[in-house]
């Protein structure tokens, strides 16, 4: 696994976990006791909330919010520009069946084109 990377102009506390060959991009800001599982990329400008938990090889692409209490498993894919929030009744969907409580594995979120990505 490549080293990780994290932006000169990222903010990421020091009570947070990065985990290794992570990619944090500019701009990023990730709250402290949050968790971002091996191999994740941050895209610029995302916010990462206290106590989140990203699983490993997720990619979070730019301008996404993330707030306080939301987990997100492995492989999830988080389009730009949205955001989540663990007491709002997200609309990821997989073959037109809502996802449980918290983001299985290789979930898609976003508007309602999401679905079931492999990647």
């Amino acid at each position: 696994m490549t080293a990780t990377f994290i932006h000169p102009t990222a903010e990421v506390s020091p009570e947070a976990i990065v985990g290794d060959g992570c990619r944090v991009w500019r701009q990023v800001h990730i709250r402290e006791h949050a968790v971002v599982g091996a191999g994740s990329i941050i895209g610029a400008g995302v916010y990462v909330g206290e106590h989140v938990q990203l699983g490993r090889n997720c990619k979070i692409q730019n301008n996404v919010s993330l707030y306080t209490g939301v987990v997100l498993e492995d492989h999830v894919l988080k389009p730009p520009r949205t955001w989540r929030a663990d007491d709002i009744r997200f609309e990821a969907t997989s073959f037109g069946t809502t996802a449980p409580r918290g983001i299985a594995f290789g979930y898609c979120l976003g508007d309602r084109r999401q679905g079931l990505v492999s990647f």
